[in-house]
């Protein structure tokens, strides 16, 4: 390499970082809360580990961990919360109610125990309310916003909206 090459290189070496993207905002932080213990073949954990997987398309730092190791307040470290709830007969975690009905953040609930939310208002603070639980009545779709969504499990839950404003 001659001595005119290298000057060069050094010179694009030292140039570099002013041609850097500026310091972007961390990626956010999304807590993943599910039922059941933490092994392979617990269905809950698996359907977490899906989530965690796709929300990693989206540039997330991603924490998955039982519900029952999360303690009060947990949520304010993370920008959003989901709860994945597999089991159709599981308490939900005092602290995990609780916080729920108090985020002010992004909070997904998805599967079973919909309903544990309303016993601390969390549901009625969004203008919801929980109706019932059916695995009897067969829907293969919903209906949000005008278009039509696939639903491929047989569980529902029934929700209505009490507040269109907050819902």
């Amino acid at each position: 390499m001659s001595q005119k090459s290298r000057i060069l290189a050094l010179i694009f070496c030292l140039a570099l970082p002013a041609f850097a993207a500026p310091n972007s905002p961390p990626s956010p932080h999304v807590l993943i809360l599910y039922d059941g213990s933490d092994q392979d073949k617990n269905p809950g954990r698996q359907d977490a580990l899906y989530l965690t997987n796709l929300l990693g398309h989206f540039t997330t730092r991603r924490t998955a961990v039982p519900m029952e190791v999360y303690q009060p307040g947990d949520y304010k470290r993370y920008d959003a919360v989901f709860c994945v709830v597999y089991q159709r007969h599981y308490s939900v975690p005092s602290a995990v109610l609780a916080d729920a009905a108090e985020n002010p953040g992004p909070f997904c609930w998805i599967g079973n125990q919909v309903n544990q939310l309303e016993a601390r208002g969390a549901l009625s603070r969004h203008g919801i309310a929980f109706e019932r639980f059916s695995d009897k009545v067969k829907i293969n779709q919903v209906f949000y916003k005008g278009k039509v969504l696939a639903k491929g499990d047989p569980e529902t839950n029934f929700l209505r909206v009490t507040n269109p404003d907050r819902a």
